[in-house]
């Protein structure tokens, strides 16, 4: 299972991918999923396993998120993770 991280708008998606690559971290950019129409047309697609680091270098880069879901790409099923 991967991990989504949306966002409100266009900026800080992009800008959360230029500063996650900066720290070597693999992702990619992709539209957000249907079932998450509330948040921006783009978010992260990244590793489970990456999630605390993604977390810190968002926080020190001062880019905010509008959440943290868990994705079945398969299934195109989400569930938000609480994030603390």
């Amino acid at each position: 299972m991967e991990l989504l991280i949306v966002f409100t708008d266009y900026y800080f998606a992009t800008k959360a991918e230029k500063v996650l690559k900066a720290a070597d971290i693999k992702l990619q950019l992709i539209p957000t999923p249907a079932v998450l129409h509330h948040a921006c047309g783009l978010c992260i697609l990244c590793a489970k396993d990456d999630l605390v680091r993604v977390l810190a270098v968002l926080k020190e880069a001062r880019v905010s998120h509008s959440g943290v879901y868990e994705y079945d790409r398969a299934a195109k099923k989400c569930s938000k993770l609480t994030v603390l």
